[in-house]
């Protein structure tokens, strides 16, 4: 039997990993549903509140510049490096498949595979910055 270990991280600015909360953004779901809005005025709720949170994390002096998947795959390279591994397969749901193919990209040397499951079209990839990663060490 093939034993492996299974490594899920919470990338930058989601989870345990420094939350950038945005609760304007958090709640337009909920107001959508009870005033019954159509996508058109949801997608505008989504884009105010969006521009308030950030507002309010350049006020708060928050470098989003550092919040990119580029860097997010440094860090899950570092992070398994600090592990012990040279290789592992990766498994992206999400933003995690856009993680993932740039992993692929950028540390080919250590991705042994990748799975992608359920790719966002692009207008809706940012609504989900909270989608986890989940990485299959061998």
């Amino acid at each position: 039997m093939i034993s492996s270990d299974f490594i899920a991280f919470d990338f930058r600015g989601t989870g345990l990993s420094g939350k950038l909360a945005c609760t304007e953004y958090d709640s337009v779901l909920a107001d959508a549903l009870k005033e019954k809005l159509t996508e058109q005025q949801t997608d505008m709720r989504y884009d105010a509140a969006m521009d308030l949170c950030l507002e309010r994390y350049a006020a708060d002096g928050v470098d989003l510049s550092t919040y990119d998947s580029a860097t997010i795959v440094e860090d899950m390279v570092e992070l398994m490096t600090a592990l012990g591994y040279d290789e592992w397969n990766l498994i992206g749901g999400s933003y995690g498949t856009r993680l993932a193919l740039t992993a692929v990209r950028d540390a080919p040397e250590h991705i042994r595979s990748a799975v992608l499951d359920a790719r966002r079209a692009g207008d809706r990839c940012r609504r989900r910055a909270h989608s986890v990663v989940r990485v299959q060490a061998e």
